[in-house]
C-alpha cells in the first residue's frame, strides 16, 4: 500500500521471485513501457534475466511488423516475451526506433561473441541446464519459439515452430546472409549456435553496455 502527501492511498501487487542461488541480481526500470526487468551478473557482464517485452507505439511499416506474439496469441507474449523481426531490428528500419534502441537505454542486443562467452561459463554441453528457467545462473531462459519467412521455388511461406520448447535468442551478427542465433531447448542439456533466416522472429535478451 502507498500513501501520497495528501493522505490518499492505493494498492499495488507485484510478484517477486527470490533466487536460491548466489549470482548477483538486480532489476532495471524501462520507463518507455513502464516495465521492470530482472538482471543478473554472469562472468563480468550484466544480462537481463527476462525476455524483452518492449513494443514501440510506432512499430509497423506497411506490410512489415517489428514485434509479434507467437501464433498471434497475446498470452505467448505474456509468458515468454515478444518476438522481434531481426531484419527490421538490425536494418535500423525506423529512425525513431533504430535497432540499437530496442533495448532500454544503456543496454543493447548482444554480439555473437558475447553469447559464446556466456555459454562457455557453463560449457556448451551443460549451458542448457544452467541457463534455463530456475537454473543455477538465474538467467532464466524462456522458450519463446521462433518464426521466419522461407522461400521455396519462388513461393514464400511463413513458418513458426517450438513455442514452449526452444529459446532462440537474437545476436547482432549476420554471417553469409544468415542471422547468428543461440538456442536452448527444454529437453536438452546443451546450448547451440544456429544460423537462421534474417527475416525471422526471435527473442531478445539485452546486455548492459560496458
Amino acid at each position: 500500500q502507498v500513501m501520497d502527501h495528501s493522505g490518499g492511498t492505493d494498492e499495488y501487487e507485484q510478484e517477486i521471485r527470490v533466487s536460491g542461488f548466489n549470482n548477483p541480481t538486480g532489476y532495471i526500470y524501462d520507463e518507455r513501457s513502464v516495465d521492470y526487468y530482472g538482471t543478473v551478473l554472469l562472468g563480468d557482464r550484466w544480462w537481463m534475466s527476462e525476455n524483452l517485452r518492449y513494443n514501440p507505439q510506432n512499430d509497423t511499416i506497411p506490410g512489415k511488423h517489428l514485434t509479434w506474439c507467437y501464433d498471434d496469441n497475446a498470452y505467448a507474449c505474456f509468458a515468454t516475451g515478444k518476438l522481434y523481426n531481426s531484419l527490421r531490428i538490425l536494418d535500423s528500419w525506423n529512425e525513431e526506433y533504430p535497432g540499437n534502441n530496442i533495448c532500454p537505454p544503456g543496454w543493447r542486443i548482444p554480439k555473437a561473441q558475447e553469447w559464446i562467452d556466456l555459454i562457455k561459463l557453463s560449457g556448451f554441453d551443460r549451458a542448457g541446464i544452467d541457463l534455463r528457467y530456475n537454473g543455477k545462473t538465474d538467467f532464466n531462459a524462456l522458450y519463446g519459439g521462433y518464426a521466419g519467412y522461407h522461400t521455396y521455388g519462388g513461393f514464400t511461406d511463413f513458418e513458426m515452430d517450438s513455442i514452449y520448447k526452444t529459446a532462440v535468442f537474437m545476436s547482432s551478427d549476420i554471417n553469409s546472409g544468415k542471422l547468428r542465433t543461440f538456442q536452448i531447448k527444454r529437453d536438452s542439456a546443451s546450448a547451440e549456435e544456429r544460423r537462421m533466416v534474417i527475416n525471422g522472429y526471435y527473442s531478445i535478451r539485452c546486455i548492459k553496455d560496458e
